[in-house]
């Protein structure tokens, strides 16, 4: 089973699961597929916040930029 696959499966089971949206962000930005990557890397940010007692942490953020700036 391809590594997407298995990360969608972990968040099909656990949507705040934070890594497997970054995950699948690196991926993303690996295929050079700079929408998804950036999409997961907003997943990730919005669904941190869904924890309780989560705030978004800096690394969230800079990671988020990191994929604008790849494909920028």
């Amino acid at each position: 089973m391809e590594a997407t696959e298995i990360y969608k499966k972990i968040i099909e089971q656990e949507p705040t699961y934070t890594d497997a949206h970054l995950r699948l962000a690196y991926l993303a930005k690996n295929r050079g597929d700079a929408k998804r990557a950036v999409e997961h890397s907003d997943n990730a940010i919005r669904n941190h916040l869904k924890k309780p007692g989560h705030g978004i942490p800096t690394n969230l953020h800079c990671f988020k930029g990191m994929m604008l700036n790849h494909f920028g």
